[in-house]
């Protein structure tokens, strides 16, 4: 939508009018003041113009989206938009070339014009040329574009009826069409039912006055009476605050129903009394499609012919009872022929947006989207960039959310921490599925006008011409997204993009970077996992922005049998100047040449991972990482089996650990270094290659965060006993490759909360560890490379009777 391009154009010229960028550019500009308080005029005088469109669009919502000639003067608003962002992007970049370069580089130079003022002319003229568009885009609104009219146009009304077009949409549902909410309708019966006094309140999560007058009206009304009130479709905690200021609770046993798409309002119910709609089953879904979709005269059902078809329209549908509806009723008055029914599958997404029997679907979902706050309209939005049904990694979809410019810093919260929130914002929304019929809502809202992003996702390209991507038109791109692409070689040409914020080359075949990567002041993100890159070029300590370093790659496929099964790249010369990182995997440590003390420089890291430890250097390991206060995953590796990790010090921030190499005696007990700094706050713990002589069980049970736990190679002992009370939290459970250990055995009451248990490769054990039947929350329990007969024992064994296992067998025995 155009108001959120422009809201990023507003906030973008707010940080290029900032106080430090101006005073930036004043002492950098110095011989050019007059040129430039003419531009940050221009500017400020932009914003403005812009920041009153915002205002209008916001208010306008989507009413007039239809409208031709709304929708035209919308895209000329948009164009004027990206091109002003280019131009603040251009700005900020000469204000930060002139900072890093300084005037001894225009001294060696020697007494040309500089190209820095050739730049500030160029940006001032096009700021002008805008502010002029704006101009007549104002006096083109005035003339041709209807905006407001005499019809009934405020917002609240909007909204208004836009809800009274829901609530028609539920009522319109037959009782018939009512399928799958069998439970949930006990549920909600047996509560408002109940014997209890007190009021309370039950809130159904799902997809649906004056404010003054009507407390005064509720207050004289309900007075001691018993009543049952019923809020549809709240989007706010503020409306059922606004209403309990008046209700109360006089111990009649009064019930107030809310039904919401918000958690945050879904959370004021009373404990307890929160109904959550899931989609229906698939066999739920299937009956109610057909019951819309076909005669009763047949009764309701499906062709032959038409199965496949129907399955795959239903698919679309994601178990939505609204959707199955009106999809259905749609099929059920078109001819029940395979040719009909491919061309209504093929243009579902036309029908959606212009069928008028499908203004059921637009409405519940356009509602949606008007409620979403706009910071979060274009997160959501870019969202479409991808295929339906794309599975979404959380931590990349932050990053590219930061590179496209949609996250501000709020407070001390990072950007990431900030971007995180927005993701669960909209999960708990039930937003971020991107699957067919959110993403035909999306599309018309997400057009890209420029190229500013660039993101592969078709794996298999033989060839891929990258140069071309490279040109003038590409100047301003901020996403260049070329994982798994086979690419050997980056242009040099990658250094023009000065607003590069995101590099992605994961899995790629490509083996050095260009010198000219050091021109990328902007990156954010270098994502190097799995290509063929071992060294970075000396520039890159240039890159002081550069917040997501990934470099690791695996050398050994399959199953994890050598210490060095994986590699990173080697300390770059500069390291300790970036210090914004964030992320670093994974670095390999090659000599003791002060290399390793850079990391102190690093102290706003939150995920390192760093390999080729030899004890030797871990002394100066721990002097850094005490300093990193905000660190919470760490990866340690030794560089050989044999050689011990001294971790004498560690920041106890840490919620992940995973060490691979010996460890010295005593380095699990309660009073030793390593285990203090685990003890306060960690949730995932991996130890590999260990060797340990003493049982870590009893030490390891007193983390009483634990979530996670995986041993491997770690103990060389013959008994494991997880005691009564043990390891109340948790959750996954590993023991790999520990050939000493014969025997395994754990007490009713001990990891209670146990999801996941993988027993791989224990060669000693020869009977079925006593106590598995203790574990009935267990959702997977494997048995991983195991003989024969350890499986005829595992087929006989009464403990095991009601639960699910599976078993891979050793290569030897298959």
């Amino acid at each position: 939508m155009a108001e959120i391009v422009l809201l990023l154009v507003i906030e973008k010229i707010g940080v290029a009018l900032a106080n430090g960028a101006a005073h930036q550019a004043s002492a950098h500009f110095s011989r050019y003041a007059a040129r430039l308080i003419e531009l940050q005029g221009s500017m400020g005088r932009v914003v403005r113009e812009l920041r009153i469109i915002h205002d209008v669009l916001c208010q306008m919502g989507i009413r007039n989206r239809h409208n031709q000639v709304y929708e035209g003067w919308l895209d000329e608003v948009r164009k004027v938009a990206h091109a002003m962002e280019d131009m603040v992007d251009e700005y900020m970049y000469q204000v930060g070339r002139e900072h890093d370069t300084g005037c001894c580089f225009y001294l060696k130079k020697g007494l040309r014009k500089p190209r820095s003022l050739l730049s500030l002319n160029q940006i001032s003229s096009k700021v002008k040329e805008i502010e002029k568009d704006l101009a007549h885009l104002s006096e083109m609104k005035n003339r041709w574009v209807p905006m407001i009219n005499n019809a009934d146009t405020s917002s609240l009304n909007y909204m208004i009826k836009k809800s009274q077009d829901l609530a028609n949409t539920s009522r319109s549902l037959d009782n018939e069409d009512l399928v799958g909410v069998d439970e949930n309708r006990g549920k909600l019966e047996q509560w408002l039912g109940s014997d209890d006094v007190e009021c309370s309140l039950i809130t159904l999560t799902g997809m649906a006055m004056d404010i003054t007058s009507l407390q005064e009206t509720l207050k004289r009304y309900l007075g001691e009476m018993k009543y049952l009130i019923i809020l549809d479709d709240v989007w706010t905690p503020d409306a059922f605050e606004d209403l309990s200021r008046s209700l109360v609770c006089n111990g009649k046993g009064s019930r107030l129903i809310i039904t919401t798409r918000q958690g945050d309002v879904a959370a004021l119910a009373s404990q307890g009394h929160v109904l959550t709609l899931e989609p229906l089953p698939e066999d739920k879904a299937w009956d109610l499609f057909c019951k819309k979709s076909f005669p009763k005269e047949t009764s309701h059902h499906c062709p032959s012919e038409l199965r496949l078809l129907s399955e795959e329209i239903l698919s679309k549908c994601k178990g939505l009872p609204l959707a199955i509806v009106s999809i259905g009723s749609l099929l059920h008055v078109r001819e029940k022929t395979v040719e009909e029914w491919k061309r209504i599958n093929d243009q579902l997404s036309w029908e959606i947006l212009n069928n008028s029997r499908l203004d059921h679907i637009r409405n519940v979902l356009h509602l949606s989207f008007i409620y979403l706050p706009t910071y979060l309209k274009s997160c959501f939005l870019y969202c479409s960039l991808f295929p339906e049904d794309y599975l979404f990694h959380r931590r990349k979809l932050v990053r590219l959310w930061m590179a496209e410019g949609f996250i501000v810093e709020k407070g001390a919260s990072t950007l990431e921490e900030v971007a995180e929130s927005y993701v669960k914002e909209l999960r708990d929304g039930r937003r971020l599925v991107v699957h067919k019929l959110k993403k035909d809502i999306q599309q018309p809202f997400s057009i890209i006008h420029v190229l500013r992003t660039f993101i592969t996702l078709e794996k298999s390209m033989s060839s891929f011409p990258l140069l071309p991507l490279l040109s003038e038109k590409s100047r301003y791109m901020t996403v260049l997204e070329l994982s798994g692409l086979p690419i050997e070689k980056i242009p040099d040409a990658i250094g023009d993009l000065f607003n590069l914020r995101y590099l992605g080359l994961r899995y790629s075949k490509v083996k050095l970077l260009p010198k000219s990567i050091e021109k990328l002041s902007n990156l954010l993100t270098l994502d190097l996992c799995g290509s063929d890159i071992h060294e970075l070029p000396p520039g890159i300590g240039k890159l002081n922005k550069l917040r997501h370093l990934f470099a690791e790659k695996n050398i050994i496929s399959g199953r994890i049998q050598n210490i060095r099964y994986a590699r990173g790249v080697c300390f770059p010369i500069g390291l300790g100047n970036l210090t914004n990182l964030q992320t670093v995997q994974a670095l390999e440590v090659q000599e003791v040449d002060g290399s390793i003390r850079q990391l102190r420089e690093l102290r706003q890291l939150r995920s390192l991972r760093i390999w080729v430890v030899k004890g030797t250097f871990c002394e100066h390991l721990c002097e850094s990482l005490v300093l990193m206060q905000f660190l919470s995953n760490l990866n340690v590796s030794a560089s050989d089996e044999n050689e011990v990790l001294l971790l004498n010090a560690l920041p106890p921030s840490l919620q992940k650990l995973s060490l691979g190499g010996r460890l010295p005696e005593g380095a699990l007990l309660a009073e030793s270094p390593l285990f203090q700094a685990m003890e306060q706050n960690l949730c995932s713990l991996r130890l590999s290659w260990s060797q340990l002589r003493e049982d870590p069980l009893p030490s390891l049970s007193r983390l009483p965060n634990l979530m996670d736990l995986c041993l491997d190679k770690a103990y060389n002992g013959e008994k494991l006993e997880f005691l009564t009370g043990w390891f109340p939290k948790l959750k996954s459970l590993y023991l790999w490759d520990m050939p000493d250990l014969k025997m395994l055995e754990i007490h009713q009451g001990a990891v209670t909360a146990l999801e996941t248990l993988v027993l791989g490769n224990l060669e000693s054990m020869v009977e079925v560890p006593p106590g598995l039947e203790f574990l009935m929350p267990l959702q997977l329990l494997s048995f991983r490379e195991i003989t024969r007969d350890f499986v005829t024992l595992l087929r006989q064994s009464p403990q095991l009777v009601g639960l699910q296992w599976q078993h891979t067998l050793r290569d030897n025995d298959q």
